[in-house]
């Protein structure tokens, strides 16, 4: 007879357990912004298998271990998709018959997680794309005003309206090493803050160390590009306390 405090758990609780851990795990890397190899390591250590991540070519991105000869014809795969559209997959060096419910549940939270990050990934290609746009825009660089017009339309941007240019800028800190995390943080405010108060039809993004939009006031008169900035400044001062911020319109 088994003693009570050397009692195993019911099979059903030793999985529970297994799928909350591989949870977490892949959780933790979608939220620092970790890679494939990551991924992989952790389906490998779950699995207990060779792990192969593939692209939309069939080309390896990432594999563990980095010496795993994978057998396509022994093997489990797992679509990764993103927005509906094929990204990839992953590749499971084991038999079929030998993936339980918490193996079939890990595979389909690691493509869940290269999901995610592929998203990420094209989402800051968008706003790269979007940024170079508008400094070439402000810039007076523009060589093809159709083609900065047909970019315009397909980010939403109404550039038909006469724009001011407003920026609001993080001061230099007299520290001479400034936490970059704090500074990221404090432009995203910067921009949420521009969003809510500078009208529907304002275009924001994100500088190195500042907040740019384009505004569109309804007169030519300084009054309502002053009223904007005022408006912007009053917001910031209630949300923005470890740095000072400068507006300029």
């Amino acid at each position: 007879m088994t003693a009570p405090g050397n009692r195993r758990p019911p099979r059903d609780d030793q999985e529970f357990a297994r799928s909350v851990e591989i949870h977490r795990l892949l959780a933790d890397i979608v939220s620092r912004g970790g890679g494939a190899t990551e991924v992989a390591a952790v389906l490998h250590s779950a699995l207990g298998c060779g792990i192969e991540v593939l692209d939309t070519t069939g080309t390896t991105v990432a594999r563990v271990p980095t010496d795993a000869a994978l057998d396509g014809s022994v093997c489990v795969r797992q679509e990764v998709l993103v927005g509906g559209r094929r990204h990839g997959e992953i590749v499971a060096l084991v038999e079929p018959a030998a993936i339980d419910g918490v193996a079939h549940m890990a595979l389909e939270q690691a493509a869940l997680a290269l999901a995610a990050r592929g998203t990420h990934l094209a989402l800051d290609e968008r706003d790269r794309f979007a940024t170079t746009t508008l400094e070439v825009l402000i810039a007076g660089e523009v060589a093809d005003l159709a083609d900065v017009t047909e970019r315009g339309t397909t980010f939403g941007w109404d550039l038909t309206r006469p724009r001011a240019v407003l920026l609001a800028s993080i001061d230099p800190s007299p520290d001479p090493s400034p936490d970059a995390g704090l500074r990221s943080s404090t432009l995203g405010t910067i921009a949420a803050a521009a969003r809510a108060t500078l009208g529907s039809d304002a275009i924001v993004w994100t500088r190195s160390t500042s907040v740019a939009a384009l505004v569109a006031p309804r007169t030519d008169g300084p009054e309502e590009r002053r009223t904007l900035a005022e408006a912007l400044r009053r917001e910031l001062d209630r949300q923005v306390r470890a740095v000072t911020v400068s507006i300029g319109v």
